[in-house]
């Protein structure tokens, strides 16, 4: 039997979790599908027991269930089942749930035009003698599942099937919709599951379902389907109209169009394969999961210094390749981009092993551990793409992960700071603060933030601090140039290693005259923690609120001298979804050549350049504060 989940393979696949029983609404709706849909489409069906459900499901075709009238050609049993696979998964068994995720995905995560359009989830009733919470399934299949969704569409825009524009105007998403995740809570328990409480534990456990999955439907964007068994069967039915109307309209086209030629449908994206230097923790949702979100890039291979832990990381994040040393990474031709995540003392060293080794590098910041270094790989950036240029191949793209200023509240923020929304201007800017504030409880005494040989510090953690100050005056006085002297700068050390602050303060002026105040602490209380942006002008006082996490929450505030005040939050143009999405999106558009170096500041990415003038501040201030510049 040809395996639906295989690479060569197009087509959408449909996940239906809770297809075991042969008189069930699992098996039901995986035989729905199949006859709704056409051969290059696939039904994965998972069950406790894949052997005896897959028997099961042979005698459901074999009584010859009734199909929609509307759907395409009727096929054998054997071509039939030549379309459906079981997986191994107990709801209850979250273990098993990510194992079955790894088989069925791992396959598919870089095939774009083979990714899954719908996956039906179902909570199946459980056996009393089970234990277990009974609205927690669908919730663990989500955890796993979900996040392997291809990106939503914007309303309006064209639909894409496994080779390209679908004639229908409906693609492989047809059967659903958009992306879907449908459970039927109306079987997440029994009153005679529930021997506590009874009818109220019921109609407790299935408000829990429905609740959970609008949940999921507000935290992931996605199409959350909340539907009984009849309405979602209408909405099967009415697939295979869909479908029967994309077969008329390709009829009579060639079978061998765009293929004689080798030729890729227009809505075909190349896919940047992008490896993970470290299994850092940052990785995952820095890098990993706005990937999975993307269609144009793909989290490929991962290397650490320890294997095991390398393999565990590709396991748990579902990627395909891991590589015995930074070295072998590098030097794998699919590698096409690199993520940098190491302790801030080796950003230098590999970040310039993956310049020449010819790869894109997003380094996480700081860039280096110091000025002197981050020229260093600004030079080696430009002598690189020198001789590409003169070899006439694409430039290397090479920026520090400063994500928030990608999203649409910091575009907010320095369009107001420019004078370019009405009612938001505070006039000739005056003086910043910024404040960033960690409770203690976050890292342990032996982190590598408070490692001197690793350029550790609070300064160099919360680095963030100095490139928000002069992201902030530099937009406020619109001039991106000029000097920054500081005029004072105070550490709290860390007891055990007098070189490592835990708290910095610290008071700039730039040559415009605006001065800004800075405060980057790990050592804070969790009352105290704050992530906050403050600009003065002559005419109003304007504060950003969360800058570092606005997708979760964030305020925008402008206070005038005459008492008036306006207060607003950015979750337009995608504002929902996380700065680190933004930012990989960015950087992705710019490998492709979309955004060029000198739009980076415009877009919100860090080119080298911006890097090293934000490393002069920080050498200058360890050096006022009596403390050494990093090594």
């Amino acid at each position: 039997m040809r395996n639906p989940i295989d690479t060569s393979m197009t087509g959408a696949v449909a996940l239906i979790h809770g297809a075991s029983r042969q008189s069930g609404i699992g098996q039901a709706l995986a035989a729905a599908v199949l006859a709704a849909t056409s051969s290059a489409d696939r039904v994965v069906c998972t069950a406790r027991d894949p052997t005896r459900a897959r028997s099961a499901f042979e005698a459901v075709l074999a009584r010859k269930p009734r199909m929609p009238s509307t759907s395409v050609s009727p096929e054998s049993i054997d071509a039939l089942l030549d379309r459906v696979a079981f997986l191994e998964l107990d709801v209850a068994n979250e273990p098993s749930i990510a194992r079955a995720a790894a088989e069925f995905v791992r396959p598919l995560r870089y095939r774009r035009d083979a990714a899954p359009a719908a996956a039906p989830g179902r909570h199946r009733r459980r056996p009393a003698a089970r234990k277990g919470p009974c609205a927690a399934g669908p919730l663990l299949v989500a955890k796993h599942f979900v996040k392997f969704f291809p990106p939503p569409r914007k309303p309006g825009a064209a639909a894409v099937g496994a080779t390209g524009a679908d004639p229908a105007g409906a693609g492989h998403e047809s059967l659903l919709g958009s992306p879907a995740f449908i459970t039927i809570s109306a079987r997440s328990g029994s009153i005679q599951e529930n021997t506590v409480g009874g009818w109220y534990s019921y109609r407790v456990s299935k408000a829990a379902v429905n609740q959970a999955m609008r949940t999921v439907a507000v935290e992931l964007q996605r199409k959350c389907v909340l539907t009984p068994p009849k309405m979602l069967a209408k909405r099967v039915w009415a697939a295979a109209g869909l479908q029967r109307a994309a077969t008329k309209r390709s009829a009579g086209a060639s079978a061998d169009d765009g293929a004689a030629t080798g030729a890729t449908p227009a809505t075909t994206l190349p896919v940047v394969n992008v490896g993970i230097l470290g299994a850092a923790a940052i990785a995952p949702r820095a890098c990993v999961e706005p990937l999975r979100l993307l269609p144009d890039g793909a989290a490929y291979a991962v290397a650490a210094r320890d294997r095991a832990r390398a393999e565990k990381f590709a396991s748990a994040n579902s990627i395909p390749v891991v590589h015995a040393s930074y070295e072998a990474l590098l030097a794998d031709p699919s590698v096409h981009a690199v993520f940098v995540p190491l302790p801030n003392g080796a950003h230098h060293h590999w970040t310039a092993a993956a310049i020449a080794a010819g790869k894109h590098v997003l380094c996480e910041k700081p860039l280096t551990s110091n000025a002197a270094q981050a020229a260093d790989l600004r030079d080696q950036l430009a002598a690189r793409n020198a001789e590409r240029a003169a070899a006439g191949l694409p430039l290397l793209v090479c920026v520090e992960a400063y994500h928030w200023k990608l999203h649409p509240a910091a575009r907010h923020f320095r369009k107001a700071l420019r004078g370019e929304v009405p009612g938001w201007s505070v006039g000739a800017l005056q003086s910043v603060s910024v404040e960033m504030i960690l409770p203690s409880f976050i890292f342990k005494d032996s982190d590598i933030r408070y490692n001197f040989d690793l350029a550790g510090g609070a300064l160099m953690d919360l680095c963030y601090v100095i490139s928000t100050a002069r992201f902030t005056i530099e937009n406020g006085i619109r001039d991106s140039g000029g000097e920054y002297t500081v005029e004072s700068a105070e550490a709290t050390p860390l007891p055990r290693d007098g070189r490592i602050d835990t708290r910095m303060i610290a008071t700039l002026r730039h040559s415009s005259g605006v001065s800004a105040k800075v405060f980057a602490q790990l050592d804070g209380s969790l009352l105290e923690m704050a992530f906050n942006i403050t600009a003065v002008g002559d005419q109003g006082t304007l504060k950003f609120t969360n800058f570092i996490a606005p997708s979760l929450y964030h305020s925008l505030e402008i206070k005038h001298k005459d008492g008036s005040r306006q207060k607003t939050s950015v979750y337009d143009d995608d504002g929902h979804m996380a700065t680190y999405w933004h930012q990989m999106k960015a950087f992705l558009a710019a490998v492709d050549g979309k955004i060029k170096t000198d739009e980076y500041e415009e877009v919100g990415l860090t080119s080298l350049d911006d890097a090293v003038r934000t490393m002069k501040v920080i050498d200058a201030i360890y050096e006022k504060a009596g403390l050494p510049v990093r090594p």
